[in-house]
């Protein structure tokens, strides 16, 4: 078995790669819907590339934390992970550029259609993604703690 350090979720996490090629992912990556990047711990840069990294090891199934085992194309599912993690940021920019300024009128915005009982978890990952934008100098946080495109 070889241990895999899979951080981004959170800060300290880990996957493991069995004799079959198989990876027992955690909550890395789930058997439904996506993983929460939890705020202040996660990372979404660390996130994105624990991945790939999953990813490139060509796993024969993804054995999650929750929900069913995936053993139907994993590359494909880590490839949506993906995918997924770039379609939020870029409805985080498009709501940023749209007016919005806090985390909370960005979750009424990019989670609208999604419901209210997991708005909690999607405003961790929104400042989990906030957090990386303004290291990329794409985002300036006032001291209010409002957010604008810089």
């Amino acid at each position: 078995m070889d241990v895999v350090p899979t951080p981004g979720h959170c800060s300290d996490h880990l996957a493991f790669r069995v004799e079959s090629g198989a990876v027992l992912v955690g909550d890395h990556v789930l058997g439904r819907g996506t993983s929460v990047v939890t705020h202040p711990e996660g990372d979404v840069v660390a996130y994105l590339e624990s991945l790939r990294t999953v990813r490139d090891l060509g796993p024969s199934a993804l054995y999650c934390g929750h929900g069913p085992e995936l053993t139907e194309d994993p590359g494909a599912v880590l490839d949506y992970y993906l995918a997924h993690r770039a379609y939020r940021e870029a409805q985080v920019v498009a709501a940023l550029q749209g007016g919005a300024t806090t985390v909370d009128e960005l979750v009424a915005t990019i989670y609208a259609e999604v419901p209210r009982e997991v708005w909690f978890a999607a405003a961790q990952s929104t400042r989990a993604t906030l957090d990386k934008l303004r290291a990329e100098g794409r985002i300036e946080q006032a001291a209010d703690g409002t957010v604008r495109p810089a």
